[in-house]
């Protein structure tokens, strides 16, 4: 068979690697987030340091396959058997984790998001998802930190640039210890970028360049 009759199948086989390079993995707990204290702790000027956690038998748990390597976060131990109690802060966020990329128009986040009690989801500061305040064993809905009580977080991006997504976290309940009034973020989804036209006509161009010129030799 000559170079030229596979040309289609190469192209369709680089454009399926291109778009699989370009899909990016946002999950809680990787080292690529950073977080700011909010005025519970102090202020954004009091250093903050993530931390993962240990999850409550009652939480989405960080073992379930699904959540791709995500795992409980925090400011501090504060989860079961953990030495912090987070500040009983009401409607006041304790802290913000962010995190930060580069997007392009048309490229899509699809993202999943638990916390306890609850949180806040922005992008650039345009609100995405607000907390719920409601109590039940964290937040009585979305956002909660039991399995079904996730947001799911579906955008489009309308415009190319650098990226801050936001999570403001805040701690409702009042137990005095973290084994009964844990507190943690956790969060796991993806980045995927639409190939652009004009790279893969690039590669789809240079290939049956290619192949002409096999075939004239």
């Amino acid at each position: 068979m000559k170079l030229i009759t596979k040309i289609p199948a190469i192209v369709y086989l680089m454009f399926g690697i291109y778009s699989q390079a370009l899909a990016i993995t946002i999950i809680s707990g990787d080292g690529t987030e950073t977080c700011i204290s909010g005025d519970p702790l102090g202020g954004s000027a009091v250093g903050c340091t993530i931390t993962t956690i240990d999850d409550h038998p009652l939480w989405k748990q960080n073992s379930d396959a699904d959540l791709n390597g995500a795992t409980w976060i925090s400011y501090a131990n504060t989860g079961v058997d953990g030495d912090t109690l987070a500040p009983l802060a009401g409607t006041t966020s304790i802290f913000t984790v962010i995190e930060s990329f580069d997007a392009n128009i048309g490229d899509t986040l699809d993202l999943n998001v638990w916390a306890d009690d609850t949180a806040g989801v922005f992008i650039n500061d345009i609100s995405l998802f607000s907390p719920n305040f409601t109590q039940n064993i964290c937040a009585n809905g979305t956002i909660g930190c039991e399995p079904d009580e996730f947001a799911n977080i579906s955008y489009t991006f309308d415009s190319s640039g650098p990226y801050a997504l936001s999570f403001d976290v805040y701690q409702v309940g009042t137990g005095t210890n973290p084994d009964v009034n844990p507190f943690g973020l956790l969060y796991t989804g993806t980045l995927t970028s639409v190939p652009e036209p004009s790279i893969i006509l690039l590669l789809g161009s240079g290939l049956v360049l290619i192949g002409f010129v096999r075939r004239k030799g």
